[in-house]
């Protein structure tokens, strides 16, 4: 069975979803406190998240 961040890099790498709404589905689920595009793509292994 996949797990949310496993569905919705499946859903973000064939197009079905953006990763705006994916961020937004993160959100609503608690993953994150406000929608973030760079936290997602970096849960989703779609970028690594570089240190400031």
């Amino acid at each position: 069975m996949k797990n949310i961040l496993q569905s919705l890099k499946e859903k973000v790498s064939c197009g079905d979803i953006t990763i705006t709404e994916a961020a937004i589905m993160l959100h609503d689920a608690g993953w994150t406190n406000f929608i973030d595009v760079e936290k997602t793509k970096y849960l989703l292994g779609l970028k690594t998240q570089q240190t400031k």
